[in-house]
């Protein structure tokens, strides 16, 4: 399993209903409406780098009011 973070840059005022339609897709574990350079933080759990950039590409990037996405992802987790 591969755990990926996508920080994105949303048009102004488009944050909540974004982030709605985001958390509905089963991929998407955990977001963030933040503060900074990037306006959402979403936690992905995927099982291949295929599925991460098919998701990225064909359903983040195509979201109405999605400006701009930067994807990271995680060597090792730990959790407390």
């Amino acid at each position: 399993m591969i755990t990926a973070f996508v920080l994105m840059q949303v048009e102004l005022g488009r944050e909540d209903r974004i982030l709605n339609e985001l958390i509905k897709n089963k991929f998407v574990k955990e977001g963030y409406i933040v503060t900074g350079v990037y306006d959402i933080i979403v936690k992905l759990k995927v099982n291949s780098r295929e599925e991460l950039k098919e998701i990225v590409i064909n359903k983040l990037r195509t979201i109405e009011g999605v400006k701009s996405t930067q994807t990271v992802v995680a060597f090792e987790e730990i959790t407390k």
